[in-house]
């Protein structure tokens, strides 16, 4: 019976021995540290430059070429407004409405080309007036010199004396405007007349304006005239 209790007793000692074994085996179990996560570090994202769109410049305005004439003549500082208006025939008067302008309408704008007095007749318009026989001399001391007529197209001015025969002397008209290549020499000095004619029964209505040399005749190129 003794024997009994002894084994027992020793039974439960090396159950307490074995539960304090295991308890320590527990407690000196360690844990591999678990690495952080190192993530490879992620290259930030490089977008290649976009380059900015060029646009070819815009190509400049050409500007189409104006047609030479007489608006792209120079000035003239010799110049007369038409205003000494007369009819030859008997008892006749200047009548606005049978020369197709009136006194102050039309001007004259003088200048010079290869050697010879032009006039320009600003504001003489063939269209309202009908053909006209324009002409035109200079007064020097010696008198009228170098008086021409010479006829628009359509024009009859077979009646005038100083009716031109130099193919050189005459009308010219470019976009609209009259001028005239007188047969006056670019040398001579004193007064222009600028006159525009046309026959009547028994006469000659007409007007006229006055402008001295003195007063600068510039150089034009005829050919701006005669388009």
């Amino acid at each position: 019976m003794k024997r009994l209790f002894v084994l027992g007793m020793l039974l439960v000692l090396g159950a307490f021995l074995f539960a304090a074994c295991s308890s320590d085996d527990d407690g000196d179990a360690t844990t591999e540290p678990t690495s952080a996560a190192t993530d490879e570090p992620t290259a930030a994202a490089t977008e290649e430059p976009t380059a900015a769109p060029t646009e070819a410049p815009p190509a400049a305005a050409t500007e189409e070429p104006m047609d030479d004439g007489p608006d792209t003549r120079p000035a003239s500082s010799a110049s007369a407004v038409l205003t000494q208006s007369y009819n030859s025939a008997s008892g006749g008067s200047f009548d606005a409405a049978v020369m197709g302008f009136d006194v102050g309408d039309v001007e004259g704008q003088w200048y010079q080309a290869d050697g010879f007095y032009v006039v320009v007749y600003a504001g003489l318009d063939l269209e309202a007036t009908g053909p006209l026989c324009p002409g035109n001399s200079i007064q020097t001391a010696a008198g009228f010199e170098f008086v021409s007529n010479s006829p628009t197209d359509g024009a009859d001015c077979s009646t005038f004396p100083t009716l031109t025969s130099d193919p050189d002397v005459g009308p010219l008209v470019c976009q609209g405007v009259v001028s005239y290549r007188t047969a006056i020499p670019a040398t001579t000095q004193g007064n222009l007349f600028g006159t525009v004619e046309r026959p009547v029964d028994g006469g000659v209505m007409g007007i006229t304006g006055i402008t001295p040399t003195s007063a600068g005749v510039p150089e034009i190129d005829i050919s701006l005239l005669s388009c």
